[in-house]
């Protein structure tokens, strides 16, 4: 967790002596000392003082924790490299390490600080190399204290190139720090009054009366490297399980509350989806019972049209013929002696008769015409082969419907 996200964060510093906690508060462009406390390590039980440190402090869960001190077997060098961002940068140092390091150990991990860079693209590194097992006892402590660390600082990559002579238990116990080297001590006279005038401009230390600037150096000058976080990258050097997991319980959280956010719009929406449903249901139903009502209409329809047709038809026949039988006689008489008659059909658009003759032209059409009720529609005689009939095929239709 970034410090611009939060108002508070801890730094708990460690030696091999001493555990010493202070709780930071943002307070517009510095950072306030809200509550200290320091403890003595027990060699029975080292983990008692974290314990208290951790608690006492009265940071809350969402307020990150820092820790700064020197681990067993870390080597801080200074070095010069080009200028590049942190990812490269880290990858270049590894390349770098092996000449830095009299023995490479296993699993090294290392943290930088870039303190200066050039105008000819050169930036000077503070590297602070040590191997994983050595974070091994800072795991101990923190496990048997219930708790996890957002970030660690070894304390020399925290200081300025413009500040006094630093020397504190935690960095070493008999050298102090200045300017990339290391001397004897003491500190030169006026370092402390030198670090009081460089702190106030950017910690408010004076509300804090139990609070001792140069028991608690330590702290302050990590706060600044963490308040200002634009290294944060270079920085990490906490092994996974040693590391806060907010982003993973946060993602749990969002996973719950998204959710339970989605079950409360599917409750609030079953009502309306029910209701929609039923309707819907409901509109399927009248659908079906319509398409079979239109179907039983088009049926009725379709037996209506029929019928109606059966009627115009029967109504557009004709009566019948009147006078039949006269007809008949009066057709018997005029057709010759000589021809039979094989067939006839009598219709209502006329008479259609077969006829055989042993004549070669039987005058058929002239007795036709002695009739005043009937006109030749159609006729036909055909001799065939050797034969001595005629084929005679006569259509005769009423002289009102001829034209």
């Amino acid at each position: 967790m970034k410090f611009q996200q939060t108002k508070k964060f801890a730094v708990v510093t460690f030696s091999e002596k001493m555990v010493r906690g202070v709780l930071f508060r943002k307070n517009r462009d510095m950072l306030e000392a809200v509550n200290c406390i320091s403890e003595p390590l027990s060699a029975a039980d080292p983990s008692a003082a974290w314990k208290t440190v951790l608690k006492a402090m009265g940071r809350g869960k969402d307020h990150p924790l820092y820790l700064a001190g020197s681990l067993r077997n870390g080597i801080c060098f200074d070095t010069i490299n080009a200028e590049l961002p942190p990812r490269l940068q880290k990858q270049a140092l590894e390349l770098e390490l092996p000449r830095h390091l009299l023995n490479m150990p296993e699993n090294v991990t290392f943290q930088f600080i870039t303190s200066n860079t050039s105008d000819d693209g050169m930036a000077d590194l503070r590297v602070y190399a040590v191997p994983e097992s050595s974070f091994e006892p800072l795991a101990a402590m923190l496990t048997q204290s219930s708790s996890r660390a957002d970030g660690f600082i070894y304390p020399a990559l925290a200081l300025r190139a413009d500040d006094p002579p630093f020397c504190a238990p935690e960095l070493d116990h008999e050298l102090y720090f200045h300017n990339g080297k290391w001397y004897p001590l003491p500190v030169p006279e006026g370092s402390n009054e030198h670090w009081n005038a460089v702190l106030c401009r950017e910690f408010i230390l004076h509300d804090l009366p139990q609070f001792d600037t140069n028991a608690y150096l330590t702290n302050i000058v990590a706060a600044r490297v963490f308040r200002d976080g634009t290294q944060e990258t270079a920085l990490e050097i906490l092994p996974k399980q040693l590391r806060q997991k907010r982003l993973q319980t946060q993602l749990r959280i969002t996973v719950i509350l998204a959710f339970l956010l989605l079950l409360n719009i599917l409750w609030s929406c079953s009502g309306s989806w029910k209701n929609d449903y039923l309707q819907m249901r409901s509109l399927q139903q009248e659908t079906r019972l319509l398409q079979q009502e239109n179907s039983e209409l088009k049926r009725k329809l379709k037996a209506k049209e029929k019928s109606q047709k059966e009627l115009t038809r029967l109504l557009s026949l004709r009566a019948g013929e009147d006078d039949l039988p006269g007809k008949l006689a009066d057709l018997s008489a005029v057709i010759p002696q000589t021809v039979l008659v094989t067939s006839l059909r009598w219709t209502e658009n006329g008479v259609e008769l077969q006829m055989q003759s042993t004549e070669e032209q039987p005058d058929i059409s002239g007795a036709i015409r002695t009739l005043p009720y009937w006109k030749i529609s159609q006729l036909q005689q055909r001799r065939w082969g050797n034969s001595d009939s005629t084929m005679i095929t006569l259509k005769l239709v009423p002289v009102e419907e001829k034209k």
